[in-house]
């Protein structure tokens, strides 16, 4: 199966209605879900391995005398085994480390913290990996300053860009299908975040009103909006910026970019202090 790919004002803000965490929350645990499947199927095909090694030593130890054969057996079981230990603790390891994902996503963690961007996209494709299965996923990233915000709102921003990007890229269809991300420091000092796909753009007369509670464009960008309200709300809670704009008249595919600024922690922290 293709995968993503790499190529090279209030603080508190506003409450996150239950609606919208439930589907965040349901679309990252399929995700989740998924990506189980594999450690969780080694686990499964290993037991197997080891019950049919233990019998052999069974066998081997009802015998009143060992021969050399069996003594070779018993070291080829030995073998067998440590490296069957060796794969189930890469796949526990792999377990863990998709809870601990799903963990920082919470969408109840609203308690801000220092934040590097980087990490959070990278944890948010894991997990949505099965929703962005043959669109490659180009990571451009530059070395920022960490953000302030709530991890699981962070997380839920990233997850609905990229829902919304993965279908519009599928809606186009041909190729490339691609989402192009870049994390940068914007001119203003600003970390900058820009999700630009290879869908069909936005049709100019909806534009404006895609941060428009429970706003979709039907026929036009299927499930453009989806969340974007409750993105615009978290990021400007966090004292940042969102804006969604088309590529170039002519290019094709047009594509859609959205660019999400938030002020680095550092500065966060001197605005807050007296």
């Amino acid at each position: 199966m293709n995968g993503p790919v790499a190529n090279d004002r209030s603080r508190g803000g506003p409450g996150l209605k239950a609606g919208d965490r439930q589907s965040a929350v349901a679309s990252l645990a399929a995700g989740m879900a998924h990506e189980l499947n594999t450690p969780l199927g080694a686990i499964h095909s290993n037991h197997d391995v080891i019950r049919r090694a233990l019998a052999r030593l069974q066998d081997i130890l009802a015998d009143e005398v060992v021969t050399p054969d069996e003594l070779n057996d018993v070291r080829r079981v030995v073998r067998a085994l440590d490296g069957v230990l060796g794969t189930n603790d890469l796949a526990v390891r792999r377990m863990r480390e998709l809870v601990d994902n799903l963990r920082r996503f919470d969408a109840h963690a609203a308690e801000r913290v220092s934040l590097n961007i980087c990490d959070v996209i990278e944890d948010t494709v894991r997990l949505l990996h099965h929703r962005l299965a043959g669109i490659t996923v180009v990571r451009e990233f530059q070395e920022v300053e960490p953000v302030e915000c709530g991890p699981g709102r962070l997380h839920q921003v990233v997850a609905n860009i990229l829902v919304n990007a993965a279908q519009a890229v599928r809606e186009q269809g041909g190729q490339p299908q691609d989402i192009t991300i870049t994390v940068d420091t914007a001119p203003n000092g600003m970390v900058r975040t820009s999700f630009r796909d290879t869908g069909p753009g936005i049709p100019e007369r909806v534009l404006d009103r895609v941060f428009e509670p429970g706003f979709t464009t039907k026929g036009d960008r299927v499930g453009m909006g989806i969340g974007l309200s409750v993105c615009r709300d978290i990021i400007e809670g966090a004292a940042g910026e969102i804006v969604i704009s088309n590529g170039p008249n002519g290019q094709t595919p047009r594509g859609a970019k959205v660019t999400v600024l938030l002020p680095p922690a550092r500065k966060a922290h001197e605005e807050e202090s007296p």
